[in-house]
């Protein structure tokens, strides 16, 4: 199963880096550049997560997880924004800008994690089950952005 998984990720990696190749080529839009960065966003989300599942330590692991964060939470803000602008949704001028930074904090407090508990309460590394892993508890901050992450699903599922 574990070779499985790390397959799968290499797949998908190189999947989404032709993926991003093509839309480099293609006709410069606001839409084309906003699915760009999604696919570079999932790009660099899943290959954190190949590092995740290479880790043979815990401090590996947390680098691997912070990586990943450096896309994942880009992932639904450009999702989102490329749906509102494909469905010509308009929103406020300042709306893209406060939630960019909601995210870039979500990535700090990420970064600074083993300095507080604000995002995981607890990251600990195990060696059991199919593979060895992270085992987090989460914090406050990390319960509120999946709250925000529905409000998003929820704002493209009724556009």
């Amino acid at each position: 199963m574990y070779i499985f998984f790390n397959i799968l990720q290499v797949l998908g990696i190189v999947v989404l880096f032709a993926e991003a190749l093509y839309l480099v080529n293609q006709r410069t839009s606001r839409q084309q550049i906003r699915m760009l960065l999604l696919m570079i966003a999932l790009l660099i989300n899943f290959v954190g997560y190949l590092f995740e599942l290479q880790a043979g330590t815990k401090e590996q692991a947390l680098q691997a997880l912070k990586f990943s964060y450096l896309g994942k939470p880009i992932i639904v803000l450009t999702m989102f924004l490329f749906i509102m602008d494909y469905c010509k949704v308009r929103m406020p001028g300042w709306l893209p800008s406060v939630l960019s930074c909601f995210h870039i904090g979500i990535m700090g407090l990420v970064m600074t994690c083993e300095k507080h508990s604000l995002f995981y309460s607890s990251v600990e590394y195990t060696t059991t089950g199919v593979f060895p892993h992270l085992v987090l508890k989460y914090g406050p901050v990390y319960r509120i952005y999946h709250i925000g992450l529905i409000g998003y699903v929820v704002a493209m599922a009724v556009v």
